[in-house]
Order: structure tokens, then C-alpha cells, then sequence
């Protein structure tokens, strides 16, 4: 048999696998840093990792939008492929108001938008039409108040879609405006006027109880107040009133042992702590009295304004709001405090400076919290509007409705009811916001 002859392999064989391992080499890393999710930025010239993007609502199943493109997700979303940089996020869904805000997003990192609410969008309904001088919903959202002041003051509680209603009368008309503080449990609410408080028990549904003069506040298992001399306290459930004279000197006292002193031969308020009985703290000029007590901070009241003093540290540091009133997140009652102060909106949590929220120049007729907390209502003269807290890109203005003329709103579950005008009728209006 003849004998096979060596034979040398072709130049494009010999060379082919030394071009495969070439490519590999070239392609590997690129492959590799792809994957690990690097892409070169156009804008900066150079090599960066991606973005994560993060975003939920509610209402869910909302389309997301990135930079003004369709990304063909729906809330909620994670995108991990977003080129570092600022890009404008938008959330939408047919019936609900839009959202949008421009991000900055950073390589190797996380930017959420997990706290979006959108609004459903709806016409109020004239849910009680009786005109309402002021109205309240409990921080369960169970009842809701309408006050009408005429030669009596007629208080109507109730469910907020009005199936039973319990009527309360006060056989004097109330000035306006009042001032709504509901205990712990939704079950009363001090009703202050300039002239008078009272006492609303929804439980025994009692007639309102006239309170002695004073200025009042919600302790564990009463109601306590002070008139500078005298100190009366309502015990609950049953609503005795008892009264006791205050020491020489004290114009309030705490439940934890606190003081508040008249200084000698002055009109100013001293606060005196029982851990350090032998130093004191001079308030602002004005008629303090004590509003609520923590572990670690007192807060004091004189009519529409607020102080608070940390009581555990060398040196107490004093923080002061102006606002008729202080709102806590419905079935909190705890920071931040929510007030309003002519045409601008605060937050406030006792432990640090006021934050101003928003401001115009136009009055702030009233304002409320959402119940979780990341946006609230406002009133106008004549509109509502949604204020989200987010801060980036500014905060987020969504008009809800229009009036003719609005007095206050309060939120009840979900919706938020109006009292005012619109369209030439009076009453209480309810809005669906979710």
C-alpha cells in the first residue's frame, strides 16, 4: 500500500484558531463588562456602570415612562439599565392624575420613586347640602363632624355617607374659627372656640360638656386644663370633672411632674423640669400652657403658637410654629406635625427647626394629611390641591378641584370632603381621591 505523504495544512487553517482566540480576547471583556451592566456614556466620554431605577404607585399597573419613551413596564417597575445622568420619569394611568419629576441617577446605585400617589380623577357630589361652618373627620376616618353656627350650634356626626347620624346641639352659637382635637382612640373630640370649649363623646353620645374656662389638652385617660390658678380634669370614660388649686407660683403642671411658674413680679412663663427643679427656662412672652408631653420633649401652647424644648439635654433647645392648629398623620399622633400660617404650609417635627412645605401669596385656607403620609391637601380660597413632599425637581403640584368658595376640607378614608360653594350650591362636598 502506498505510504500517506506528510502534508503541511493550509495558511487559512493554521491561522484560524489564532483569529478565534484574537476575537476572544477582544470580545470577552466587552461581553463581560456588559453584562455587568457598564456601557460608555456618550455624554461624559468614558466607561460607566448602570443606573437601577426603582418605581412603584398607587394605584399599581401604571405605564412607565423614561425620558418621554414608553419603557413598556408597569408599576411596579426596576430598570437596570439606565445610563447615569438626569432623566425625566413619568407615571401615568387612564382615570388618574399623572406624575413626573426629572432624576438624577447615579452609576453603581439606586434612585427609587416608590412613594407616587395618583389621583383619581372625579367631579365632587354634593354629599350633604346644608351649609357646614366647619367640618372634622377622625383620625380613623370613621366619623365625620359638620358644625352649623345660627342662633344654636348644631354638631352632626356621623358615617362619611351619612348612614346614621348622631346629633349633638350647643344652645348658643360657637365663633368661628373653631379648633378640632380628637383623642387617641377617635372616640372624642375637644371642640374649642375663642369663647368656650367642649367636650364631644361620640361613645356615650352624651350632651357636649361645657369645660370650665381654661385652655385643655388630651392626657392618658382624661382631659386636663389650666386657667392659671386652678387646674380641672375630666376623667374618662366617665367625664367627672375634679378641680385643684395650683401651688403659689405654678401656672401649669404636667402629668410627669413638669411645671410651668410665673415669674416674680413679671408676666413671663418659667418652665421648670422635675429632674432639674432648680433651673428654669423663660418661654417667649405669652399665655403657655402645656400641650404634650414625651420621654424627651415638652410642647407648650398659647393660642396659635407652639413651642417645643428637648428636656433631656444640658441645655434645652426651644423650636416655636405659628398655626392655628397642629395635624398629625391620621392614627399617628405623632411627628411631623402639619400647620399653616396665612399663605404658607409647614411641617414640623418638635425635635428640629420648622420646615417651610410651600408657600404663596394667596391665603392657605386649610390644609390635611394623606394618610400615608408622603403628600397632603390643600385649600384655597377656591382650590384643592394635592402638594407631594417629595423635594427633588420641586415639589409636585396637582390641582384637584374648583369652587366657587371653600371653608375648610378634611379627609375621610378615601375621599376628601369639601365644605363650600360650587356652582351656586352650598354644603359639604365630597371628593374621591383614590
Amino acid at each position: 500500500m502506498p505510504t500517506p505523504q506528510n502534508r503541511r495544512p493550509s495558511f487559512h487553517r493554521r491561522i484560524l484558531p489564532w483569529i478565534y482566540i484574537v476575537a476572544f480576547l477582544a470580545i470577552a471583556p466587552a461581553v463581560i463588562f456588559y453584562t455587568s451592566g457598564y456601557r460608555y456614556n456618550t455624554k461624559k466620554g468614558k466607561v460607566e456602570r448602570f443606573s437601577t431605577l426603582i418605581v412603584d404607585s398607587n394605584p399599581t399597573g401604571a405605564t412607565l415612562f423614561l425620558d418621554g419613551q414608553d419603557t413598556k413596564d408597569v408599576t411596579p417597575s426596576t430598570i437596570q439599565t439606565v445610563t447615569p445622568g438626569t432623566h425625566l420619569v413619568s407615571v401615568s394611568k387612564p382615570g388618574y392624575t399623572s406624575w413626573q419629576k426629572t432624576l438624577e441617577m447615579n452609576a453603581e446605585r439606586a434612585t427609587f420613586a416608590s412613594d407616587i400617589w395618583l389621583w383619581k380623577i372625579s367631579d365632587p357630589t354634593l354629599r350633604y347640602p346644608v351649609k357646614a361652618d366647619a367640618i372634622t373627620a377622625s383620625p380613623d376616618g370613621a366619623t365625620l363632624i359638620r358644625v352649623n353656627v345660627a342662633t344654636s350650634t348644631s354638631i352632626l356626626a356621623s358615617d362619611p355617607l351619612g348612614t346614621t347620624i348622631i346629633p349633638f346641639t350647643i344652645p348658643q352659637p360657637i365663633a368661628t374659627p373653631v379648633r378640632w382635637f380628637w383623642s387617641t382612640d377617635s372616640k372624642r373630640v375637644l371642640f374649642e372656640s375663642s369663647t368656650s370649649t367642649w367636650l364631644v363623646d361620640l361613645q356615650t353620645r352624651q350632651s357636649p360638656l361645657l369645660l370650665p374656662s381654661g385652655t385643655y389638652r388630651w392626657a392618658q385617660n382624661a382631659v386636663i386644663g389650666t386657667n392659671g390658678t386652678t387646674q380641672t380634669t375630666i376623667s374618662l370614660p366617665t367625664l367627672a370633672i375634679t378641680q385643684a388649686t395650683l401651688p403659689n407660683s405654678s401656672f401649669d403642671v404636667a402629668e410627669n411632674g413638669d411645671e410651668l411658674r410665673s415669674a416674680t413680679g413679671t408676666i413671663d412663663r418659667i418652665f421648670v423640669s422635675r429632674a432639674q427643679p432648680l433651673k428654669g427656662l423663660v418661654l417667649p412672652a405669652g399665655d403657655w400652657t402645656f400641650w404634650k408631653s414625651t420621654n424627651t420633649t415638652q410642647i407648650f401652647r398659647d393660642s396659635t403658637r407652639w413651642i417645643s424644648i428637648e428636656t433631656d439635654t444640658a441645655t434645652p433647645t426651644s423650636r416655636m410654629l405659628t398655626s392655628n392648629t397642629l395635624q398629625t398623620i391620621p392614627n399617628t399622633f405623632d411627628q411631623p406635625y402639619l400647620g399653616i400660617q396665612n399663605g404658607e404650609i409647614w411641617t414640623w417635627n418638635p425635635a428640629v427647626d420648622p420646615e417651610l412645605l410651600y408657600r404663596q401669596s394667596e391665603p392657605i385656607v386649610d390644609a390635611t394629611w394623606h394618610h400615608a403620609g408622603h403628600d397632603i391637601f390643600f385649600a384655597t380660597p377656591t382650590t384643592v390641591v394635592a402638594l407631594n413632599l417629595d423635594p427633588r425637581d420641586g415639589r409636585t403640584q396637582t390641582p384637584l378641584a374648583t369652587f366657587d368658595h371653600i371653608t375648610n376640607i378634611t379627609v375621610a378614608g378615601k375621599e376628601l370632603f369639601i365644605a363650600g360653594t360650587k356652582n351656586a350650591q352650598t354644603g359639604v362636598w365630597a371628593l374621591k381621591v383614590e
